[in-house]
């Protein structure tokens, strides 16, 4: 009966991008410059990158972040996909310190959510070190699906959290060329109820150009998880993204594309605060349908 449940969900989001479509916490959230930038988030930083890359958290300055992703609008018969995520991280004597939570929530289906704690260190002026501790938990719902609830796989639990850790490393290759670098998930821990149900590791590397004399920004990543079945070239999962910097990089206009959706947004900078949107078209949804993400930061 848990595999009918994952089926049905599988079947709403079947047709996400890769950094959006998720089952037992198969991909990492992606906030919306990143989503914008076709999935490119692994050289970015703040403490919007603490569940994507935890040495892209550096920063000279404390900051907070909130993100809230509504998936597939515009879909008939689709609705109550959901995704949040808040974080906050601040500079010691030691390195950045960064904590946050995310939870995705399809209704009446399953419910995600992941608290982690991250802490990056410069190994020197170009390199920073990081590793985080996650703990993941995930839940199905059966008082709507009387099947569900007669099933014996949910007659002990209905859930089950895990912990996990993640590391990573960014490297400042030249003055406006950065590498980003992540292992996720390394593991690989059960969250299974009646069965063993692995969280698949997953890799990834990624670039950030910063043209600033053109005002622009160039993101290209590539990730391999351990999730997907078939060959390991099917298993990779490229990104490229393009930033446009515009009064000042008061305004940044992004745009982005992977094997399965484009996507465009924007960023808007008041002196500390950021707002951020993204809309992501997924290939094969109806024209008009898609997935839209909203952001706000704050610098202090």
């Amino acid at each position: 009966m848990m595999k009918r449940i994952a089926l049905r969900l599988s079947l709403l989001i079947c047709a996400l991008s890769p950094l959006e479509a998720r089952a037992a916490f198969q991909s990492p959230v992606a906030t919306p410059r990143a989503q914008a930038l076709g999935g490119a988030m692994l050289a970015t930083d703040g403490s919007a990158a603490l569940l994507a890359n935890p040495a892209a958290i550096e920063s000279p300055s404390r900051d907070l972040y909130f993100m809230y992703h509504q998936m597939l609008t515009g879909v008939s018969g689709v609705d109550g996909l959901g995704e949040g995520f808040a974080a906050a991280a601040t500079p010691t004597p030691f390195g950045m310190i960064a904590a946050g939570m995310a939870d995705f929530t399809a209704s009446g289906l399953e419910r995600e959510q992941t608290y982690a704690l991250a802490a990056a260190h410069p190994l020197s002026d170009r390199v920073v070190l990081g590793v985080s501790g996650k703990f993941l938990w995930h839940g199905y719902s059966t008082s709507g699906d009387p099947l569900a609830a007669q099933d014996p796989t949910f007659a002990q639990r209905a859930s089950r959290g895990a912990f996990s850790a993640d590391l990573g490393v960014v490297a400042r290759l030249t003055g406006a060329l950065s590498l980003g670098l992540a292992a996720r998930n390394i593991n690989s821990p059960d969250v299974g109820l009646g069965s063993t149900d692995r969280v698949p590791r997953d890799y990834g590397a990624g670039l950030a150009y910063d043209a600033s004399r053109l005002g622009l920004r160039a993101f290209a990543d590539l990730h391999y998880s351990d999730a997907d079945p078939g060959s390991a070239s099917r298993r990779l999962i490229p990104s490229l993204g393009l930033e446009k910097l515009m009064e000042d990089g008061r305004f940044r206009f992004r745009v982005g594309v992977s094997p399965q959706a484009l996507s465009t947004g924007f960023g808007v900078r008041f002196d500390k605060f950021g707002l951020d949107y993204a809309f992501v078209f997924e290939r094969g949804l109806p024209d008009g349908s898609g997935s839209h993400s909203v952001g706000l930061s704050v610098a202090f």
